[in-house]
C-alpha cells in the first residue's frame, strides 16, 4: 500500500479551463496492483519501465 500511496502522490492534475477558471469535471484514474514479489535485485522503477 505505502508504494501505491507513494506513486499517487506524485500525481499530478491539470483541470480543464474555460475562461481562464478551473471548471468542475471529473477523472477515472485505473490502477492495477499486484501482489507479485519483485525479482530478486529489481528496483520498482526498473519494473514500472517493463509494464
Amino acid at each position: 500500500m505505502a508504494a501505491a500511496s507513494d506513486a499517487a502522490r506524485r500525481w499530478h492534475f491539470n483541470p480543464q479551463m474555460k475562461g481562464g477558471k478551473p471548471i468542475d469535471g471529473y477523472a477515472r484514474v485505473p490502477v492495477k496492483f499486484d501482489l507479485t514479489p519483485l525479482p530478486h535485485g529489481a528496483s520498482s522503477d526498473q519494473v514500472e519501465k517493463l509494464n
